[in-house]
C-alpha cells in the first residue's frame, strides 16, 4: 500500500487546498488527509463528518460520470485516530482507500480529484487537484 499524507486547511467558506498526486495504475494506496483550521494553527475535529472523494477526467463532468467515487457512507473513507486540536498531538485523519482494481482499466494521464465535506448544511471543498496516473513495469 502506498501512503500519501496531506494536511488540508478548513475554516473559511470555499477555502480549499490544492493537492497534486502521482500514483501508479493497478496499485493499492491510501490518500491520508489531516484537516486543519484556516489559520493552520489547530487541527479540525472531523468526527461525524460525511466526506466524498471523486476522480474525473474533467472537473466539469457530472458526478455520475466520475471514474472513482469514495465516501464515508460506503466506508471507503475512514476517519480514524485520536483528535487533538494541537497539531503535533493530533492523529485523526481521513483516509481514502483506492484499490488496485479502481485504476486497472484506466489509461495513463492526468485526472482531477477532489475531497468534499458533504455534511448537510456544511458542504465545502476541502482539497482538489490533479492526479497523474502512470503505468508501472508490472501489469
Amino acid at each position: 500500500w502506498q501512503l500519501c499524507y496531506l494536511q488540508i486547511y478548513q475554516g473559511i467558506p470555499l477555502m480549499a487546498v490544492k493537492t497534486d498526486l502521482n500514483l501508479f495504475i493497478g496499485t493499492d494506496f491510501f490518500i491520508v488527509y489531516t484537516i486543519l483550521n484556516a489559520a493552520e494553527t489547530l487541527a479540525q475535529d472531523v468526527t461525524g463528518w460525511s466526506l466524498s472523494w471523486m476522480m474525473k477526467t474533467d472537473p466539469s463532468e457530472d458526478d455520475a460520470d466520475a471514474l472513482i467515487t469514495k465516501t464515508t457512507a460506503d466506508s471507503e473513507i475512514a476517519i480514524a485516530g485520536t483528535f487533538s486540536s494541537v497539531i503535533a498531538s493530533n492523529t485523526q485523519t481521513a483516509a481514502v482507500t483506492i484499490e488496485d482494481t479502481d485504476t486497472d482499466t484506466l489509461t495513463p494521464g492526468t485526472y482531477y480529484c477532489e475531497l468534499k465535506r458533504i455534511t448537510v448544511g456544511n458542504e465545502t471543498i476541502l482539497a482538489y487537484g490533479q492526479l497523474k496516473l502512470v503505468r508501472g513495469v508490472h501489469h
